[in-house]
């Protein structure tokens, strides 16, 4: 794996416009697409001098694979998408290596996709630890879905296969809230809409139906960006993305989005934008374009973005933190694996609440995920890995578990807590947090518990 060192100022491009926030009616929320990438030569030390950007840890190949239906070689490399957690899972499709990667004991849980699934493409991660592949038929036959398990109590069972879902034609296949849709590229309105019913539906690992999941759309007739039940205007800033594939949306745990669009047409491009919940906007044109890096970015819920470099991923922090009021810590008792908030009841009672008892004050809004990882605080550099986990509400509290790792540490590999959240009040208060951590090899336990690593 290369080892990716990156300058850590910010952009020099970066434009704000003033908040144009309204409430969406029907929210979109989602992890960003998957797409086959091609082999890029890119030098990002010298195409990303000054950007912020290190390893991401996550390993790539590139190699030829025999493409069944068209009857040649077909230069493929490692396929990433990003599942509701927020955790990345690869597909090296020269191996057939399923990875989610996030370490479960020492390792990533991984398994190796059948060569019965021929021609298979990674389409989506969706909850419950459920992984979605195309399957390529005879042309011009539309193609095969089938799902599978990344759980580590059946890794790689196959749940369902789906005959004949996706179409063939000018259409992309992005998740949406219930399911994935297929959106024609000239589609008018939101893509993916959630108002169109899924061609496959979210299932969990007994095959049953599934939650809805967090999903971002672009509207391209009125310019609007939708993600985290909210949607944000460009105003006059017209986002023409070309097909097929150009153009990304994923709700971050922030509360906000960022996305990704590519322009073709003239001089080839790539912008980002971000969106905060105060209403705010940023833009910064990545020096690269999609092109040139050999595929579609993977965009993640830490508000950073996956791109190939040689032999793995960096990951790339295009836009900087925002404050987010409470500038406190954790105070971390490993005896009784707890963790305490200093200051924030006391931040929180100088907030101004509306009747509802909810807040719909950035950088929260109504969003329990958004309140945890505020309450989380930063993450120490881009090598790290965020993911947030928000369970069924029970009675008056929530909750969310935040799960932090890959520090660059010779002994911790990292946190986890476990954050009970009161919704019984105004606002958000934290009821209690149990922390727990998991070491690095050799370095004490594996699994995450309340001890300490030597």
């Amino acid at each position: 794996m290369l080892a990716a060192c990156g300058q850590h100022d910010e952009p020099a491009v970066i434009s704000t416009t003033p908040p144009s926030t309204t409430t969406a009616s029907s929210a979109p929320e989602t992890a960003a697409p998957s797409s086959t990438v091609a082999s890029a030569s890119v030098d990002l030390a010298e195409a990303l001098a000054g950007w912020n950007w290190e390893s991401a840890g996550i390993d790539r190949a590139c190699g030829d694979v025999w493409w069944e239906q068209q009857q040649m070689d077909y230069h493929r490399c490692t396929e990433v998408t990003i599942d509701p957690q927020g955790i990345p899972v690869s597909f090296d499709p020269v191996t057939r290596r399923v990875t989610r990667e996030r370490r479960e004991g020492i390792d990533a849980v991984a398994f190796t996709l059948p060569d019965e699934f021929v021609d298979a493409s990674l389409l989506a991660a969706g909850p419950d630890g459920v992984v979605y592949f195309a399957l390529d038929n005879e042309w011009p036959s539309s193609s095969d879905v089938v799902a599978v398990s990344l759980s580590s109590d059946d890794i790689g069972r196959v749940i369902k296969r789906f005959p004949a879902v996706l179409p063939v034609g000018d259409a992309d296949v992005l998740p949406g809230p219930r399911g994935l849709v297929v959106s024609g590229w000239y589609d008018p309105g939101a893509r993916p809409s959630a108002e169109r019913a899924p061609a496959v539906p979210w299932i969990d690992r007994t095959g049953g139906p599934s939650p809805t999941i967090a999903y971002g759309a672009f509207d391209d007739a009125n310019n609007l960006v939708q993600a985290n039940n909210w949607q944000w205007s460009l105003q006059d800033r017209k986002v023409i993305a070309e097909p097929p594939g150009t153009s990304a949306v994923a709700p971050t745990f922030d509360g906000g989005f960022i996305a990704a669009y590519s322009e073709t047409v003239g001089a080839m491009r790539t912008e980002l934008v971000r969106g905060w919940r105060d209403g705010t906007l940023a833009y910064v044109e990545l020096p690269l374009s999609w092109a040139e890096l050999g595929g579609p970015l993977v965009l993640e819920p830490q508000g950073t973005l996956l791109i190939p470099n040689g032999d793995s991923f960096a990951r790339l922090a295009p836009f900087e933190n925002r404050p987010t009021g409470w500038d406190g810590e954790l105070q971390i008792d490993v005896e009784a694996g707890t963790a305490t908030p200093i200051g924030l009841d006391a931040y929180l009672d100088t907030i101004t609440w509306p009747e509802s008892g909810q807040s719909d004050v950035w950088p929260w809004g109504t969003s329990p995920i958004a309140f945890a990882n505020v309450v989380a605080g930063d993450l120490s550099s881009l090598s790290v890995l965020r993911t947030i986990e928000q369970g069924p509400v029970e009675g008056s509290n929530v909750v969310v578990v935040v799960t932090t790792e890959g520090f660059l540490d010779d002994s911790v590999h990292g946190t986890r807590l476990v954050m009970h959240i009161s919704l019984d009040q105004p606002g958000f208060r934290v009821a209690r947090i149990e922390w727990s951590n998991a070491c690095q090899p050799a370095r004490g336990h594996q699994d995450y518990r309340p001890e300490y690593c030597t």
